[in-house]
């Protein structure tokens, strides 16, 4: 009730309140009142605390890799501040030279990365990313924008972690926010070949605009049906 009088009171779009209301249906389905346990977990030894919040969240630990390889102090700091969302076809995660503020983990689901070549004049893919993958560690890490754009092609369920929160932990654990590096290193030089060299077969195909804009002509279309048939509400 209070989300719907958020939107009612701004005057958002039909469109773009349904989402909002979406995305809120979804974190709540996905989370309960003990998820939000940290003042429960605050008043435990340390190693009940973690014991708890394995077993709480076991189910997204033993999906992320990049949790259950840390130590498990790492995982038990960070694990109840990683916030779940979803995204359909044809949105964008984030765009080539926006700011980093957050690290995306794609719990299930398929993202496809572009970066827009000059010489060409068009964007072009460079890469497809699916399950237990994390993205937007480097921009985050380096406080610089991100190299390439992510569009998702599937729905998708994926959590974020904002930048203030996983910098102050990873302080702490140097080895892990190594590990984290490499991996979105790996995809930034791709993203540079891309752009400065043109599109290799062996790592990518090659994608126009006009394939972007079909993706998310494709939502919009959808959400506007749904709307239009009575489908917005909730």
């Amino acid at each position: 009730d209070r989300v719907k009088e958020y939107l009612r009171d701004r005057r958002f779009p039909v469109v773009t309140a349904k989402r909002i209301r979406k995305q809120f249906k979804y974190f709540y389905k996905k989370t309960s009142v003990f998820d939000q346990s940290s003042d429960i977990v605050s008043g435990l030894p340390q190693a009940v605390a973690c014991e708890v919040l394995y077993k709480q969240y076991e189910d997204l630990i033993q999906t992320c890799s990049f949790l259950r390889e840390a130590p498990p102090v790492f995982t038990c700091q960070i694990v109840d501040k990683m916030r779940p969302f979803y995204i359909d076809p044809g949105e964008f995660l984030f765009y080539e030279g926006e700011v980093g503020t957050a690290m995306f983990f794609i719990n299930r689901g398929s993202v496809k990365l572009y970066v827009h070549h000059p010489a060409k004049g068009r964007n072009v893919s460079f890469a497809n990313v699916e399950d237990d993958t994390e993205l937007g560690v480097d921009a985050l890490m380096n406080h610089r924008p991100h190299s390439y754009s992510a569009l998702c092609t599937i729905h998708s369920d994926l959590y974020f972690l904002a930048k203030e929160e996983l910098i102050f932990v990873l302080e702490l654990y140097p080895d892990v926010q190594a590990r984290l590096e490499a991996k979105d290193h790996a995809l930034n030089r791709q993203a540079v070949e891309a752009r400065n060299k043109g599109i290799s077969r062996t790592i990518a195909t090659v994608a126009t605009d006009h394939e972007v804009q079909d993706y998310v002509k494709a939502y919009i279309d959808k959400e506007n049906q749904e709307v239009a048939g009575g489908g917005g509400g909730g």
